[in-house]
C-alpha cells in the first residue's frame, strides 16, 4: 500500500465518519426543535410531520455521500481494469478476434 491509498483509505474513513455525525447532529437538532413547537402548540402532528420530513431528506443525502466515496475508491481500480484491457486489444488485436 503506497501513500495515496493510505491516504484514501483514511479520508473515505473519515468523510464517512464526519458526515455520519454532522447528519446526526443535524438530525437532532431538528427533531428537538420539532418536538418543542408540536408541545408549544399541542399539535403532535407536527412533530410526526417534521419526523417525515427529515427521514426523506437526510437518507438520500447520506445515500449519496456513501455512494460518492465508493466512486471515489473504485475509480482508480476500474480506470486501471480498463486501461489493461485496451493495452491488450492494441498491442495483440489477434488474441480477440471473432471467431
Amino acid at each position: 500500500m503506497d501513500n495515496t491509498d493510505d491516504f484514501r483509505s483514511k479520508l473515505g474513513s473519515r468523510l464517512v465518519f464526519g458526515s455520519t455525525i454532522v447528519l446526526t447532529g443535524l438530525g437532532l437538532v431538528i427533531m428537538v426543535g420539532a418536538a418543542w413547537s408540536a408541545i408549544a402548540s399541542n399539535k403532535p402532528e407536527t412533530f410526526m410531520s417534521a419526523a417525515q420530513l427529515l427521514l426523506s431528506a437526510l437518507l438520500p443525502l447520506f445515500g449519496t455521500w456513501v455512494g460518492t466515496i465508493l466512486a471515489f475508491y473504485y475509480t482508480k481500480e476500474s480506470y486501471q481494469a480498463a486501461s489493461q484491457g485496451y493495452r491488450c486489444v492494441y498491442w495483440n488485436p489477434a488474441s480477440f478476434a471473432i471467431r
